[in-house]
């Protein structure tokens, strides 16, 4: 399962030419309010959950894609 989620990064990063340690700032700026949304409290540390953060958003983003048609260019996100 973890390779296919890499696959989705990669092939997100590749088609709107975003900058990973640009993604990984922006990650680091909602970090803390995404792990307080949780309903369980969990104990990992601020790198595990980035990890799970981004990841986890470029499968969303590559789903929304190829469902909906949308262009990432159009909707703004390939300009982080």
């Amino acid at each position: 399962m973890e390779e296919h989620k890499l696959r989705y990064m990669k092939v997100f990063l590749s088609r709107t030419n975003i900058n990973l340690d640009d993604f990984i700032s922006v990650m680091m700026g909602i970090e803390k309010r995404a792990r307080n949304s949780y309903s369980e409290k969990n104990d990992l540390n601020v790198d595990k959950v980035l990890k799970i953060l981004i990841i986890d958003s470029f499968i969303i983003l590559e789903a929304m894609i190829g469902e909906l048609g949308i262009d990432p260019v159009d909707m703004g996100v390939a300009t982080l």
